[in-house]
């Protein structure tokens, strides 16, 4: 997934599904100010969505900022 920034051929890709459904999940990301989180839900034993996920924390205090939906089942 790196590679194609590595040869600068664009953005980060952070999920690939593969011929036999497998999905790949990259989530090596970071900010100063963020933390990112990605969370898998699984529905029925299958990976139903991927996001990225977020959040900002300051102190006992946090707040999600952005949710971007990498994977959908179905999509």
């Amino acid at each position: 997934m790196h590679k194609q920034l590595a040869y600068g051929d664009g953005l980060q890709k952070m999920t690939v599904v593969d011929a036999n459904k497998t999905v790949y999940l990259d989530g090596a990301m970071s900010l100063e100010a963020l933390r990112a989180f990605t969370p898998l839900e699984v529905l029925e034993g299958r990976e139903d969505k991927i996001a990225e996920t977020w959040v900002s924390v300051i102190g006992d205090e946090t707040a999600l900022e952005e949710e971007h939906v990498l994977f959908r089942n179905g999509n």
